[in-house]
Order: structure tokens, then sequence, then C-alpha cells
């Protein structure tokens, strides 16, 4: 069994999902995901999509509210050198219990029968990513498709000894996509909205722009660059439209104003990660982009890059 906590926004969590899944039915595992509503993503898997389902996979979904897993697991680590360690282990999750965290018994229990090394967290991840990020490689597929090569034999080992359990916390694709993510189905009522807004497409390109809390996208993918994309875009193709998803409320207003009807947008109350509707409206943004000709997206941004692999279209990196 693996155990998955994805962690980050809603495409880092995608992708971490997607790629265990497609991990599991390679070395025949059965998948738990242990999905957690905090501040980077508030919201329950329910609310947004269908229920997963696996081809050989069976695979499980538990919600939790809070940060509450890595500190367990931490516990663990510590507790298990320890005499009497189960004991120190089960008053520490009665505390916490008192606080009203809502972990169980029954997963705080399984997180204690988990090897430590069979325990894959994602800062130690992110230092094999980040030695690629480094190198300042622009194709976020190709990044990616250096972290799969890089973690394979550690991975393979790891599951060709068949070894019980497997924890692993990731916002990272760890193994090859192979079917387009098309294993998430937005719920009913979010696709109705996709629906309706992809309905006034004309020749529409999808322009994704990143801002507030990625500091490289907005180094590197500036404003004035898609401006003059959109203008030259309009000067071949007077007919072409675009759909904008951003996270700048301002911006959006802007582009709205210097380019009138030809902005496609979502309609979109707040953008705050720790509010669910943001959550939701995130999700239209992405699939709507999905559905355009192809992409104008933000440097290193993995919402432009899982638009497009939903969509099988190309994204092109705006630098």
């Amino acid at each position: 069994m693996i155990y998955l906590k994805p962690v980050g926004g809603l495409c880092n969590r995608m992708r971490s999902i997607e790629s265990t899944i497609n991990l599991c039915e390679n070395k025949n595992c059965d998948l738990t995901i242990l999905w957690e509503n905090n501040l980077d993503l508030n919201c329950s898997f329910k609310k947004i999509f269908n229920e997963l389902k696996g081809q050989n996979t069976s695979i499980k979904l538990k919600e939790f509210s809070g940060s509450l897993l890595t500190y367990y697991l931490n516990k663990t680590i510590v507790y298990k050198k320890k005499k009497f360690g189960l004991l120190y282990y089960i008053i520490y999750h009665l505390k916490r219990c008192l606080r009203k965290n809502n972990l169980d018994l029954h997963t705080a229990i399984l997180l204690w029968k988990i090897k430590d090394e069979n325990l894959i967290f994602n800062k130690n991840l992110m230092k094999i990513y980040n030695s690629y990020v480094g190198q300042n490689k622009v194709d976020i597929n190709e990044m990616d498709s250096f972290f799969i090569n890089e973690i394979s034999s550690w991975f393979n080992n790891l599951f060709d000894a068949k070894k019980s359990n497997v924890f692993i916390e990731s916002c990272f694709r760890m193994y090859l996509i192979k079917d387009h993510l098309s294993i998430f189905k937005p719920n009913n009522d979010l696709q109705a909205k996709i629906d309706r807004i992809s309905l006034n497409y004309k020749h529409t390109v999808g322009i994704h722009i990143r801002r507030t809390d990625h500091l490289a996208s907005i180094e590197k993918s500036q404003t004035s660059k898609f401006i003059t994309l959109i203008e030259d875009s309009l000067k071949i193709n007077k007919e072409r439209t675009f759909f904008l998803a951003t996270d700048d409320k301002v911006l959006k207003e802007e582009l709205i104003v210097k380019f009138g009807a030809k902005i496609i947008t979502n309609e979109v109350k707040s953008y705050d990660r720790n509010k669910s509707s943001s959550i939701e409206n995130a999700l239209i943004d992405l699939y709507c982009l999905s559905r355009t000709e192809k992409i104008f997206g933000s440097f290193h941004s993995s919402f432009s890059q899982t638009a497009a692999i939903i969509g099988k279209i190309n994204v092109i990196t705006v630098i």
C-alpha cells in the first residue's frame, strides 16, 4: 500500500496524485490519498472532483484539516528510538485530540507502523528537483523528466523490495504521466460552469499570468510581454479571443479595459487559497485554459503546464 500526502496548490497535488496512481498501476500497489485541507489549499477534494477510479489499483481517499500528518510522522521517528515510544506517541495523539485536531487513532497507528526507511518527504524530493532548477532550465516538462529519472532507481529499489507500506509526501510528478490527467473529473456543478464559459470561445488562446506568491514568474513572465503577444496575435487574426486566468485582480481589470470583449474570464470574487470558493474557481480557470487552442503560460508554473497536459495542447512559456 502507498499512502500519499499530496502537498502544495491544486496543480501540484494533481500531478502528484496522477503520477502516483501510474506508479501504483506499474508496481501493483493500492493507494490511499491523505488529503489535507490547509493554508496551501483549504478545500475538500470532493468539492472539486468526482471520485477517483484506477484501472487495476484500489484508490481510497481520507481527508484531514490542518497540517497534521507530517507532525505525526516526525514524532514516530523520534519516539521509535525511545523506550516505551509507542506510549509516548499515544499520549501525543491524545493531546492533539484535546486540541480538537481530527487525525483519527486508526490513521495515527497506521503512520506509526510505517518503517522509517519507507518514509519519503517532500523536503528530500525538493532538494533533488532544485538541483536542476538551479541550472535555469525553462521548460517545466524537461525539469520533470530530469527529476523522474533521478528518483527512478530510488523508487524501483523501494518497491521491488516489496516492503509493506510506503508513505510519500510530494508536490511533484514522480512517475511518467501516461493518460493526460484524465483520471480527474470536475464535479457536475463546476463542469457546467466550464462548459458555459467555453461556449464563448472563438479562435481562443489561453493566457495564464501567475502573480502574488510566485516571484520567478513575476520576474521572468512580465505583463508587458503578455500584452505584446496579445497584440501580435490580433494583428494576425482579428477574430481571436483570449481566456485569461490570473491570480491578480487588478491586472485582470487592466487587460479587460485594454482589450475589451477579446478577454474572456471566469468571475472570481476571491483569490484566497484559504477559501474553498477560490479553489473551485481555480479549477474552473484550469479547465477553461485546457480548452483553448494553445496557452501562453508563466515561467515555471505547474498551473500552465497542467492545463496544457489536460487539453493535450502546447504551452509557450512567456519570458
